[in-house]
């Protein structure tokens, strides 16, 4: 490390250095990590992530098949009998699942939101799929609001 134009310990806390709140520092990179940085570069490349969708049609094709999954999980936590707990063996908590596909759902109505370049029939497409998952949103919400109702009347 380099401060005021001479080397510092890199091991040392920098105040006792002489370093300062808002000081500038230059930090070279030591032999041992340039090596292994080189033997990092010849390793084979990862391989590449699949190209986004390039039409609308396909964006919107993944945004339906995506929020059609999570429907399924909409209507799973709907239909659970209400006041139960997580069945037997459960990983996650009702409330945690209400809470994440509620998450989920939230990022495809933005993914729909910053959608441009629509078309006529997509543009009505994207408005449906809008409305849906807006509607499962409230499904969620009310869920949620049961659930803190349940919680509340536990002493919790």
């Amino acid at each position: 490390m380099l401060f005021r134009g001479r080397f510092r310990d890199p091991a040392a806390p920098l105040q006792a250095s002489g370093v300062k709140p808002g000081a500038k520092l230059m930090a070279r990179l030591a032999p041992e990590y340039a090596l292994a940085r080189a033997s990092a570069a010849d390793a084979p490349p990862a391989p590449p992530a699949p190209p986004p969708p390039a039409t609308a049609r396909e964006r919107l094709t993944q945004l339906r098949a995506s929020i059609e999954r999570w429907e399924g999980v909409v209507g799973e936590l709907s239909a659970a009998p209400r006041g139960s707990g997580p069945p037997e063996g459960a990983a996650k908590s009702r409330d945690f699942r209400v809470r994440e596909a509620r998450e989920m759902l939230e990022r495809k109505l933005l993914a729909m939101d910053a959608m441009e370049g629509l078309g006529g029939e997509e543009r009505e497409e994207r408005r449906a799929l809008l409305r849906k998952t807006d509607a499962m949103c409230h499904t969620l919400d009310g869920l949620l609001a049961e659930i803190r109702a349940a919680g509340a009347g536990d002493g919790q």
